[in-house]
């Protein structure tokens, strides 16, 4: 009678578990093809403006690798900004800069693209978008960068917001 019952509940588990799940919400179809923050050209004030951190004290040689978005960077007059930010050029992904900062900020050359590999040619690897920006004269800016396609006209993926203040 006990190997019975024992059955009787091997029996009931993996009934219990070959069930089928619940079927998941389907998702809404809109939000696959809806535009990404700042495809519209509303960049807004970025995520740290509602908790913002304090400033730092203005350097004259600021260096910076992925800051977060809405990062607040000071910077002496005369001085120079360097950002480095992941590039995936595997995907056809290169940052720009999209809004202008003169006469506040100006760029030092073109934006540079250095690989994460031995092997420039390497793709798959991965890399960074150099940018590098001269402090021309007292004030605040918004520096906008998105990340874009190179090969065709597309909205952004992502946009990133730094508020530069030259000193």
């Amino acid at each position: 009678m006990t190997l019975r019952f024992g059955l009787t509940l091997v029996a009931a588990a993996l009934l219990g578990a070959c069930a089928a799940p619940a079927p998941a919400p389907k998702p809404d179809p809109t939000s696959d093809f809806a535009k990404p923050p700042g495809a519209d050209g509303n960049y807004g004030p970025g995520p740290a403006a509602a908790n913002p951190a304090p400033p730092a004290p203005a350097k004259a040689m600021v260096e910076l690798e992925n800051p977060a978005d809405g990062t607040r960077i000071a910077v002496k007059k005369g001085g120079e900004l360097k950002l480095v930010i992941d590039a995936r050029p595997f995907n056809q992904l290169q940052w720009r800069q999209v809004a202008p900062v003169a006469p506040t900020l100006s760029p030092i050359g073109e934006r540079a693209y250095v690989s994460k590999s031995m092997n420039p040619l390497d793709l798959a690897a991965g890399g960074w978008n150099i940018f590098r920006y001269r402090a021309e004269q007292a004030g605040k800016v918004t520096l906008v960068l998105e990340l874009t396609p190179t090969d065709v006209q597309r909205p952004a993926v992502r946009a990133v917001r730094y508020e530069v203040n030259v000193e």
